[in-house]
């Protein structure tokens, strides 16, 4: 039997954070990528399954044949998705965790499952602060420049995490926590009884 020729569009890398590099500069203009695995032998570092099945998700692609390369490796087909009714489970399953992580693209999320519901925007970095929060900082001088001099993720975390709230009740009360949370110069919103105030600023 002839052997089969290596296909184009070989991917070699062993990490995670590189494969979703690739996908990123190369999902709206490749047609196919073969990702290529050191098999366990080797004791060569690889993107594990999971976690390359996951990226290509978060930019509307989708895993399919596994082949052999070498003796050393194999190597799995990754295609842009072209069916969006055809969700296998535990695919539905990490699209949910996925957009509940904020990882997921726009052609990602372009290829959403029918009984998945859109996303709502979240609110990032550089946006204007909501009025009503501003507002109620400006009575808190001491929180305000505290709030101020967060870096821009903190800033955004705070926002996320007081505008996100449910219920009107529940994001009133966020706001109170905020306040007196930032009155503290607290970093971050979790976990209130073991977080350390922020270092002093130089000025």
């Amino acid at each position: 039997m002839p052997r089969r020729a290596t296909p184009a569009g070989l991917v070699r890398t062993s990490t995670r954070a590189a494969w979703r590099a690739w996908l990123k500069r190369n999902h709206a203009r490749k047609k196919e990528a073969w990702l290529v695995y050191a098999k366990a032998h080797t004791g060569k570092p690889r993107v594990a399954y999971a976690d390359a099945v996951e990226e290509a998700l978060c930019f509307g692609w989708i895993d399919s044949t596994a082949r052999r390369l070498d003796e050393d490796h194999f190597m799995q087909r990754f295609t842009p998705r072209k069916n969006t009714r055809n969700w296998s489970a535990p695919n539905l399953e990490r699209f949910e965790r996925l957009v509940a992580q904020g990882r997921m693209s726009a052609a990602g999320l372009a290829k959403r499952p029918p009984d998945v519901k859109a996303p709502a925007r979240r609110f990032e970095s550089g946006e204007p602060v909501p009025s009503f929060l501003s507002r109620a900082l400006s009575r808190h001088p001491r929180a305000l420049s505290n709030f101020r001099a967060l870096a821009p993720s903190y800033r955004r975390n705070y926002v996320r995490w007081i505008i996100e709230a449910k219920r009107a009740e529940t994001r009133e009360k966020r706001l109170r926590e905020a306040i007196r949370r930032l009155e503290k110069n607290r970093v971050r919103v979790e976990d209130p009884a073991t977080e350390r105030p922020a270092p002093a600023t130089s000025r």
